[in-house]
């Protein structure tokens, strides 16, 4: 739908974009093939509110100025025996958003949860420091999709990421850059039992990781 906007410079309706929104959903539903404790059908409808919200709440604040942008940032990293290495990203939206009446360039991140999004989930973000150093944008926004099972909400968590925090997190990433090669030099990776997403239902690898890792991985 921000597609269309750059294009046309106009808002779709709420109805057009809800149209779009349940046939592409029916697509891609049947695809899955098994929905365990959760309902296609209520699915649908919460995705539907949810877009007649954000067509309400966020389309007419937001002029799009390219969609999937891909970025590449050249990184330099002195410690390593090849110095320079490519970071590339892809953004889900560079638009110019009105902020307290002013239009302002501002690199947007989509994300869906379960819970409300805080300037902490920004905070954690890695790509809002990368996406802004590969546009020339210090304006980051996490544009969010929340529901549960009654209801929907929508909300945006704004923040500017200066060229020292930017230029940080590419410092971390080629950190990382050495770390990650190291295990793959000495077969040595650290499963992390901790995350969220580390479960039988989310990772695709469990029974590999616990024949590897030995433990249990939760369901």
């Amino acid at each position: 739908m921000y597609s269309q906007k750059a294009r046309t410079g106009t808002s779709p309706g709420s109805k057009d974009a809800i149209d779009r929104y349940a046939s592409r959903w029916s697509e891609q539903a049947r695809e899955v093939p098994e929905w365990r404790d959760e309902s296609a059908g209520k699915l649908l409808d919460l995705g539907v509110a949810l877009t007649r919200l954000w067509s309400k709440r966020a389309v007419p604040y937001v002029q799009p100025i390219a969609t999937q942008r891909e970025v590449r940032l050249a990184v330099k990293d002195p410690q390593h025996e090849r110095p320079e290495f490519t970071v590339r990203g892809i953004i889900d939206l560079v638009a110019s958003i009105v902020v307290r009446g002013v239009p302002t360039p501002t690199v947007v991140d989509h994300k869906a949860s379960r819970r409300r999004i805080t300037v902490s989930d920004s905070l954690r973000s890695i790509a809002g420091p990368v996406y802004c150093a590969g546009s020339g944008v210090d304006a980051f926004d996490l544009h969010a999709g929340r529901r549960n099972l009654h209801s929907v909400d929508w909300q945006s968590v704004r923040r500017t990421i200066p060229k020292t925090e930017q230029n940080a997190t590419l410092a971390l990433i080629a950190k990382a850059r050495r770390l990650m090669e190291q295990s793959v030099r000495t077969g040595d990776f650290l499963p992390n039992r901790q995350h969220h997403l580390c479960s039988r239902r989310w990772c695709a690898w469990w029974q590999v990781c616990e024949r590897t890792n030995g433990g249990r991985v939760p369901e």
